[in-house]
């Protein structure tokens, strides 16, 4: 079977190994399915801690980490880690998930980078979006890697608030698509490092037509961050990754940035709701906007209309005949109240003859907890379908009656309704 050994990767508080075999000679080396492990050593001294072969299916034999190192079969290609590396505090055994304590340690580490962040935001934001708010063309925006998609995503939000925003790969940009690129456009370059080759012609063909540059940078004494007109520093102290390589604080400090850009954009643009809506008229969000009342209400010949004064078993024909799980209260031609299937429960529990009283005394008791009934909620046919969706929510109701400025109503809206046309 040949020697076995161990793979590890060196932090100050953490080794984390995995077990190799090694066959004879040394050049024949076959990595075991991914089996790692992890310590923690709290005097920072990795003593007398032993791996156990039999967790990963080997003969039950232990090594000490000195012993190993000793016989000289421990693999020479050691990674060491960058400095300032962060193990996460966990143990990793077989193919397990993620723990919950590896998941909760990398979302305090990245909230912790943007907490950060914001403490050091400067005038520096101001005049990226002055730059961006007198833009009259479109802003560029290009990254390669992980800032790439991040960048593709900036991009993209910026275009959901009314600036004419797009993508452009730098390497794409170096065979053709800078070509895009005119005088009256501004552009954001995302570089972690400040340094990307594959940003170079763009760069130059940028500041050759003078189009401002705004650097989204975690080097701010980068080459980058030293040709463009405003630097915002996306630096982080460290990754959520145990070797502090893995973009990940670094890249959701850039996608909050770039969020935080756009939010300042949208106060300074006055976007209304109608404005969103139009510029977003699919999916959910896209209903919730475009969709107005009147468009999903119940109304006219439909609507469950019943007198104050009539009997509640005449109330009930109303209910039943409808079949809306709810009757419209009126006195003349004016909204007085509602009487849901909730309220005939209610009222069936205090009154002893519930099908001789009216509506007008029913009302007076089948309020929660036996209460007179509060106000009816109501909302205009002009409103947004989200108005209706908030008011429920806000009320817990599933219905809400339309009424007119003079108080009658002339529609009722419902929550299947509003499920019906996609809203929620």
């Amino acid at each position: 079977m040949g020697d076995c050994a161990l793979h590890c990767y060196f932090t100050n508080t953490v080794i984390a190994c995995r077990i190799i075999r090694v066959h004879r000679p040394p050049s024949f080396i076959r990595y075991e399915p991914a089996v790692f492990f992890a310590w923690t050593f709290p005097d920072g001294k990795p003593e007398a801690f032993h791996v156990s072969a039999r967790a990963a299916g080997l003969p039950a034999r232990s090594f000490r980490l000195d012993t190993a190192y000793r016989n000289g079969i421990f693999p020479t290609d050691i990674l060491i880690p960058q400095a300032g590396a962060h193990a996460l505090p966990v143990e990793y055994r077989g193919d397990e998930t993620v723990t919950r304590d590896i998941a909760r340690e990398v979302l305090k580490i990245e909230a912790e980078a943007i907490a950060r962040m914001a403490e050091r935001i400067g005038p520096e934001i101001e005049k990226a979006e002055e730059i961006i708010a007198n833009t009259r063309g479109r802003v560029i925006v290009s990254g390669i890697g992980k800032s790439g998609i991040i960048g593709r995503k900036i991009a993209s939000t910026l275009s959901s608030i009314g600036i004419p925003a797009f993508f452009i790969h730098p390497v794409e940009g170096a065979h053709g698509d800078i070509g895009t690129i005119m005088r009256d456009d501004s552009a954001v370059i995302i570089s972690k490092s400040g340094s990307t080759d594959e940003l170079n012609s763009m760069l130059n063909h940028l500041k050759r037509l003078g189009v401002p540059i705004i650097a989204m940078t975690g080097n701010p004494s980068s080459n980058l961050a030293g040709i463009s007109d405003v630097v915002l520093d996306i630096s982080v102290s460290r990754e959520a990754c145990p070797f502090n390589i893995v973009p990940t604080a670094s890249t959701t400090v850039t996608l909050a940035l770039g969020d935080a850009l756009a939010m300042s954009l949208l106060h300074r643009k006055g976007l209304t709701a109608e404005d969103f809506a139009a510029l977003h008229p699919g999916g959910t969000i896209g209903s919730k906007l475009t969709y107005r009342v009147r468009d999903l209400m119940t109304s006219d010949e439909r609507l469950p209309l019943a007198d104050i004064d009539a009997p509640m078993g005449k109330v009930i024909e109303v209910m039943s005949k409808y079949q809306l799980g709810i009757a419209v209260i009126t006195e003349g031609d004016t909204l007085s109240g509602v009487i849901t299937d909730g309220d005939l429960r209610r009222l069936l529990q205090w009154a002893p003859r519930p099908l001789e009283i009216t509506a007008r005394e029913a009302m007076a008791h089948t309020g929660r907890g036996g209460e007179p009934r509060s106000g009816v909620i109501t909302i205009e046919e002009d409103a947004f379908a989200a108005v209706a969706v908030n008011l429920m929510e806000k009320h817990i109701v599933t219905a809400l009656v339309v009424a007119d400025g003079a108080g009658v109503p002339i529609g009722l809206i419902r929550w299947i309704d509003l499920s019906l046309a996609g809203v929620v």
